[in-house]
């Protein structure tokens, strides 16, 4: 009697098989944890340069205000009767815009605000869809 060499084949059991599909679910969230974490580092940076350059453009309108304290009269800033008025750069789309008012009190902060700087009129608006027009009946 010839006896057969027959080769089996390892059966992959449900247990491979969830192995392999919790390796796969973990490689997957641990990439979408990674791109998290750079988006929101890139957000933190942005933010950071962001108020860096308010505080920088907060410190230059202070010492504008301590030159006019002093008696001084920068060539920068406008005057208007009592009121004194001038910018800081804080970016390329927005500045400080400073009012101050001169009283026998002494100084009165009208407007110190962040402002963003006005238009040029180029959009890169997309065009939208207004509606239908209203069909005429024609008989």
């Amino acid at each position: 009697m010839k006896q057969k060499n027959s080769i089996s084949i390892p059966a992959v059991g449900a247990g491979s098989l969830l192995a392999i599909f919790a390796v796969l679910c973990l490689t997957v969230f641990a990439l979408m944890s990674l791109t998290t974490v750079q988006a929101e580092k890139r957000l933190a940076d942005v933010s950071n340069h962001a108020v860096e350059a308010y505080y920088a453009a907060d410190l230059q309108a202070e010492a504008l205000f301590a030159r006019l304290r002093a008696g001084e009269q920068p060539e920068t800033i406008s005057i208007q009767e009592n009121q004194y008025t001038y910018q800081c750069a804080i970016s390329d789309n927005q500045y400080l815009d400073v009012t101050l008012e001169k009283t026998d009190a002494g100084w009165r902060i009208l407007r110190w605000q962040a402002t963003a700087r006005e238009s040029t009129g180029k959009t890169d608006a997309l065009p939208v869809w207004q509606g239908a027009a209203e069909k005429e009946d024609t008989p």
